[in-house]
């Protein structure tokens, strides 16, 4: 991070959404390799794994994706990265697996991002009004593939982590208090109200699409380090933590017997256990802290700019979610309050119109990290931290409390830091870097 805000200081211009998706990109052919060296699936269908690097290498030597293909050295990086390790990752794969499809869908794919890159290219250079419309378009494109690209690898790394802490943040939602979960599971069980909330949790990707739109169109100087980046810093981060601090949620741990014949707490153990027999061989382990509350939290955060009937929506997302996660036992009340410490990390880290050593910035990642490593000490050293709840609800309070302040500041950094550009006409600053 510190080496890419040492460039845009160089007024290297570099247009963050494309540079989110190269990033992508990039990662594919790792997480391709790493599902092969486990005897898994890869996240995605090797076909289009090789459609997207053939789709990267296009788009590097054209220059369509802005500034960030403008460096030699960057294009020469990307064609022999992708060229070399991703495509022939894909291809073993592929000689692997399937072939029989192969053909089909690769030419599909690729005749498709070619078409859809060709008309914004022509729409945005006809209209003054759309010349950024490809990076918007960039950006989702990197959302969507960089989201199943980490569900994914969450699915391969399943055998590597036959223990889970679910024990330990049951016993830790005992001590804050946040047990009952009755008026959420009724919430989620209403014929009505379930279905519409179940679906805006399985669609999350596409809320946060239309509230990055809304910012990226409302928000001044439109500035690109936005939602898109911040939801790929999220779902990198959480991936580790998840890795660290693995569980199941309620719903799988306790089976049947969730919500309502949920064990005493002094039957439950005080510390990791292997995965109940009767829970699903599927399901990863990404329970703390709750991305999707992340991702939700800061779409609403996007929305600070736009207007109040945005914000309005941006808030029943997050109450949708809540719902979702916490009725229908995917999540522990928990896993919300250790969401609050990545959004500050993860918005921290996207403040790129400030620089690392400004103190809203520096403090915003720092007490981030930290809060997430006492997170992490706290559940995974779970028979010593739960002999002093005192400890616990410090951190508790902390991880709300900080978070929110930190935001505020954060935000009014980023404000002042607007003031004092100079706006050409259409809402973009002059400087050009965001």
């Amino acid at each position: 991070m510190m080496i890419t805000t040492k460039i845009i200081r160089e007024q290297t211009r570099f247009d963050i959404n494309w540079l989110s998706l190269y990033l992508v990109f990039f990662s594919l052919p790792v997480i391709e390799l790493f599902g092969l060296c486990n005897g898994e699936p890869s996240s995605l269908p090797v076909q289009r794994s090789i459609a997207i690097a053939v789709f990267a290498i296009i788009l590097t030597l054209n220059g369509a994706g802005g500034n960030v293909s403008a460096s030699r050295s960057f294009r020469f990086f990307a064609i022999s990265w992708l060229g070399t390790f991703g495509i022939a990752t894909s291809l073993v794969a592929v000689l692997l697996h399937q072939m029989a499809d192969f053909v089909l869908q690769f030419s599909a794919a690729l005749i498709s991002m070619l078409v859809i890159t060709l008309l914004v290219q022509k729409l945005s250079a006809r209209s003054y009004r759309y010349r950024n419309l490809p990076s918007f378009l960039a950006g989702a494109a990197a959302l969507m593939i960089g989201g199943t690209c980490v569900h994914g690898a969450l699915l391969v790394t399943i055998k590597d982590l036959p223990v889970v802490y679910d024990p330990v943040l049951y016993r830790i939602e005992y001590i804050l208090g946040l047990s009952d979960i009755a008026p959420l599971v009724a919430l989620y069980s209403n014929g009505i109200i379930g279905p519409l909330v179940a679906q805006l949790y399985t669609f999350l990707n596409i809320s946060i699409i239309l509230a990055a739109a809304s910012e990226f169109i409302h928000a001044p100087e439109k500035i690109q380090a936005g939602l898109f980046l911040r939801f790929l810093v999220v779902a990198a981060i959480g991936y580790g933590l998840y890795y660290l601090m693995p569980a199941i949620a309620p719903g799988p741990f306790f089976g049947q017997r969730f919500p309502h014949d949920l064990p005493e707490l002094q039957t439950i153990v005080r510390q990791a256990v292997k995965v109940p027999v009767g829970a699903p061989d599927f399901d990863p382990r990404n329970t703390m802290p709750s991305l999707h509350a992340t991702w939700a939290m800061l779409a609403l955060m996007a929305l600070r700019h736009s207007p109040a009937w945005h914000r309005m929506l941006g808030i029943l997302l997050v109450v949708a979610i809540l719902i979702t996660t916490i009725g229908s036992g995917q999540h522990y009340t928990v896993d919300w309050i250790a969401a609050l410490p990545l959004v500050i990390l993860a918005r921290g880290i996207g403040a790129l119109s400030l620089r690392v050593n400004q103190p809203a910035r520096r403090d915003a990642i720092l007490s981030g990290a930290c809060l997430l490593a006492c997170w992490v000490l706290a559940v995974r050293d779970g028979p010593e931290s739960l002999n002093h709840p005192g400890m616990i609800q410090l951190l508790a309070m902390a991880s709300v409390m900080l978070p929110v302040w930190l935001e505020l500041r954060l935000a009014k950094a980023e404000n002042a830091w607007v003031g004092s550009r100079k706006v050409m006409p259409g809402g973009y600053a002059g400087s050009a870097v965001f």
